[in-house]
């Protein structure tokens, strides 16, 4: 059993450590990668670490404690780095870390400070804490998943950080496991939510890999092919007839040139 408690906290950490890699990505490309971060992921971990280091201080619990500083360090870092290029010439392009992000970092800076000073006034109010944490740790596993549209539409999981839906499944995994060995409600219920959320989230890597990414003009043009039917698709070898009526006595190879601007124009 302390082989797997050692292991689950080893796991923890690595899943904290996790957006590191989009982050250095970010910093390389001067920010124009930071289209690949989603904020909302990062948010939901910060107050994740926030909280359950409120509960870990004032129940108190010490375990808690070490593990949540370093990753409310982590993540504040992580903001950090996202908000100084997305405040930069590229945040133009950057839609995801707009008004909504901005609301999303201050809401979650206020959230945080206020469960400090709540939970600092007494043990029953931590204990509170430490539900309102479960409910945080749900949403932790399953923030990626805020991307799922785009991922669905542009047929790439491009958005979805491959290292962090990896190690959110196995420490679902671990800590479900240790949940049930101690029959500890509290930890099993946020980690029974989460093993099927991650699992979810390596489904979508798997069926769109990050590097079939397809323009908004792709989707459109593949989607109005498969549509067409075998008779729109014979018109383009067909002369129309409203081309003799529009233009009189051409040559056949007058009406072809015609027939070739208009799609072009078209297209």
């Amino acid at each position: 059993m302390a082989v797997l408690e050692s292991l689950t906290t080893f796991v923890s950490l690595f899943l904290l450590m996790s957006p590191m890699v989009q982050i250095q990505k970010v910093r390389q490309s001067q920010g124009q990668s930071l289209v690949e971060v989603n904020p909302w992921n990062l948010l939901a971990m910060s107050s994740n670490s926030a909280l359950w280091l409120c509960y870990g201080l004032f129940l108190p619990l010490p375990p808690a404690v070490l593990c949540n500083v370093f990753g409310l360090s982590a993540c504040c870092y992580y903001l950090s780095i996202c908000w100084y290029y997305a405040g930069g010439e590229v945040s133009h392009s950057m839609s995801n870390w707009g008004a909504a992000a901005r609301r999303g970092t201050l809401g979650t800076v206020l959230f945080s400070l206020s469960c400090f000073l709540y939970a600092a006034s007494s043990h029953e109010h931590a204990q509170k804490i430490g539900y309102l944490a479960m409910v945080v740790n749900v949403l932790m596993y399953g923030a990626p998943l805020s991307v799922i549209k785009q991922v669905v539409m542009e047929r790439s999981s491009r958005k979805l950080p491959p290292l962090q839906c990896v190690l959110c499944f196995f420490c679902s995994l671990l800590w479900l496991g240790i949940g049930l060995e101690h029959r500890d409600v509290p930890i099993i219920l946020p980690n029974l939510c989460g093993l099927p959320l991650a699992a979810l989230q390596l489904a979508l890597i798997w069926r769109y890999p990050p590097g079939t990414a397809r323009t908004g003009h792709e989707c459109d043009d593949a989607d109005f092919t498969q549509s067409r039917s075998p008779l729109v698709e014979m018109q383009k070898y067909i002369i129309p007839l409203s081309a003799f009526k529009r233009y009189g006595a051409l040559s056949i190879d007058q009406l072809k040139y015609v027939k070739l601007h208009e799609d072009e124009c078209l297209a």
